[in-house]
């Protein structure tokens, strides 16, 4: 028998059935965003924990910034660089002893041998301050720190890591380097285009023939970044005046480096200046260009040099004053110098020796 009244509708689903399924709905919203609260937490755990050292092949790309034209860079060829800049952080400054701040004050160092030698910009530097410091790689790999010392020429601190079969940089041919020069200067987190200008207003009046002088300069620099060119070549760091402390000197002192654990710089000891302009001798006038000695450790003889002499040539190439300390310290131990003296030009072979005490 049916009770159900004639004059009502049919029903259309059960009610019971009806708010289980809305329920359901509520659950499955519910779960799914407790899902998305616990991945957010994981990532603000995770960059809490390593903030600088994920790595992220895509770090370079987020963080560029561009200011010349169309001018672009194989962002590849970034990262590849990039792992080669690390961190070297002072261990005090961590929290709870296990963790780094992101606005931790670091120096970025660049490596450039396999086995562990890096240098750095770090002109507060204190002897002893090594003894806190530990060097973390791009991976976020932390590495203990076996020697550091400080380059009295070009004031850059060099830093051995524990380890060796480390991916390292290679030196840019300074030969290829002008005026305007387009580089990159990069970071481990940011690169920007650079123009590397020539700049002469630091000239030293008087100054020792192998002590290079920083003629090139950039213009809104980070001191401590590197710069590199379209190959990923390094041109040199940055010092705090944005001017470039070169490549190649670092160069000069690889072998030494790795085999002594210091530099050894090694030229002659004639300090003087530039000089350009016309002489006359007897009813000659020549032009002259060279750097003029004013003191020498020996005196004018048919084989050294000394005070009033004019080298014109080192080498057999003319004398520049952006290259004449590279000219000098990249010359073979025992080299040439054509020097303009009394009307005449005479070649002397010059011997090499130890110009710094370490």
């Amino acid at each position: 028998m049916n009770n159900k009244p004639p004059h009502l509708p049919p029903e259309a689903c059960d009610i019971r059935a009806h708010r289980t399924f809305k329920s359901i709905w509520w659950l499955l919203f519910l779960i799914f965003v407790a899902g998305l609260t616990s991945v957010a937490l994981a990532l603000s755990t995770l960059v809490w924990i390593l903030p600088s050292f994920a790595p992220d092949q895509t770090l370079i790309n987020s963080q560029k910034i561009f200011n010349s034209g169309n001018a672009e860079i194989d962002l590849s060829l970034l990262n590849t660089v990039k792992k080669r800049l690390w961190y070297v952080y002072d261990s005090r400054d961590k929290i709870d002893k296990q963790f780094y701040a992101e606005s931790v004050d670091k120096y970025q160092a660049t490596m450039f041998s396999s086995d562990g030698w890096a240098v750095a910009y770090a002109t507060d530097y204190k002897k002893g301050d090594e003894k806190y410091w530990e060097g973390v790689d791009y991976q976020g790999t932390v590495y203990k720190i076996q020697k550091v010392f400080v380059d009295p020429v070009s004031r850059l601190t060099y830093i051995k890591f524990e380890g060796d079969g480390f991916p390292f940089i290679s030196f840019a041919n300074w030969n290829d380097i002008y005026d305007n020069y387009s580089a990159w200067e990069l970071s481990a987190v940011e690169y920007n285009q650079r123009l590397v200008r020539k700049d002469l207003s630091a000239v030293e009046p008087e100054y020792k023939i192998w002590e290079p002088q920083l003629f090139y300069s950039v213009t809104g620099g980070e001191a401590g970044n590197i710069l590199i060119n379209n190959s990923g070549e390094m041109l040199g760091i940055l010092n705090e005046d944005g001017r470039v402390i070169y490549g190649w000197l670092i160069n000069s002192q690889y072998a030494s480096v790795l085999q002594n654990g210091a530099p050894d710089y090694r030229g002659v000891n004639w300090s003087g200046y530039m000089v350009n302009g016309h002489v006359s001798y007897g009813e000659l006038i020549k032009k002259v260009s060279g750097f003029y000695v004013e003191k020498s450790d020996t005196k004018i003889t048919s084989s050294t040099v000394g005070v009033g002499d004019v080298i014109v040539r080192v080498q057999n190439q003319p004398v520049n004053i952006l290259n004449l300390s590279r000219q000098v310290l990249l010359a073979p131990e025992n080299f040439s110098v054509t020097v303009y003296r009394d009307g005449q030009e005479f070649d002397i072979q010059v011997l090499k020796n130890k110009v710094l005490n370490n």
